[in-house]
């Protein structure tokens, strides 16, 4: 029972980290986001070793092959870099809304892997909230001031596609 609980609480624990992790994000200020990055990592590398001591068995987890490891690390390093790199050069909200997509892409594409397949209902109601974003994607893209890599590839919102500026 102890355990069901744990985990019942472990579940929107993470839930609210996950929620304010742009909020906090944004709060750090000018700090660079690869410093901003290793000083989460190394938070998290105290914080887990600590844990040991109350769950001695714990340990016997880190037994992975190596690919585990490159994947696992590399995965969480690249998503958090990539995100506070967004949070700095876009506005909070969009990069927010655009880093909030993936948990309703992975149920929905999900069921397109071999064997799994999606209640109707389900779907429906998750394809409701796609056109939240597609309100946010426009400001972001209209506005290549955003993206330093959109000035290359979209020309300025306000400036003419050709002819001289007229500003």
């Amino acid at each position: 029972m102890i355990e069901s609980r744990a985990a019942t609480l472990i579940g929107p624990t993470a839930i609210l980290m996950w929620s304010l992790l742009a909020a906090l994000t944004v709060a750090t200020g000018r700090v660079p986001a690869f410093q901003l990055l290793a000083m989460t990592f190394a938070i998290g590398a105290c914080i887990g070793p600590l844990m040991w001591l109350f769950r001695p068995g714990a340990m016997r987890a880190l037994r992975q092959p190596t690919l585990v490891w490159l994947v696992g690390v590399g995965g969480l390093f690249g998503y958090h870099a990539l995100f506070f790199i967004a949070l700095r050069l876009a506005p909070p909200a969009e990069a927010g809304v655009v880093n909030y997509l993936w948990p309703l892409l992975i149920v929905l594409l999900s069921s397109l892997l071999p064997g799994e397949r999606l209640l109707h209902i389900m779907s429906s109601a998750q394809c409701l909230a796609l056109p939240a974003p597609c309100c946010c994607l426009p400001a972001i893209v209209a506005d290549s001031s955003n993206f330093p890599t959109f000035r290359v590839s979209l020309p300025r919102s306000s400036q003419p596609l050709s002819g001289p500026d007229t500003r």
